[in-house]
């Protein structure tokens, strides 16, 4: 994925890519918006990223980084990333 653009409104942080790999997406779009949050977790010891992907193109739908057509989490801990 590339990273094409991020913005933040309010508490809310976006960004949009472009998924290198069209089939594996639906035929409408090779772009995918995301919404996602970041924090400290002290129980993990680093930086926790929670992160929502739409079904299409479009950032509606993503009330939160944790709904979405898929979500991630990522963190890291003793210099290594993480993913579930």
């Amino acid at each position: 994925m590339e990273c094409v653009a991020t913005w933040k409104e309010g508490s809310s942080r976006y960004l949009v890519g472009r998924i290198m790999s069209p089939s594996q997406l639906p035929s409408s779009s090779k772009y995918q918006c995301f919404r996602y949050e970041r924090h400290y977790d002290e129980k993990k010891g680093g930086i926790v990223v929670k992160m929502a992907q739409s079904y299409s193109g479009a950032c509606e739908g993503l009330w939160s980084a944790e709904e979405g057509d898929r979500t991630y989490t990522f963190w890291t801990g003793n210099n290594t990333c993480f993913f579930a």
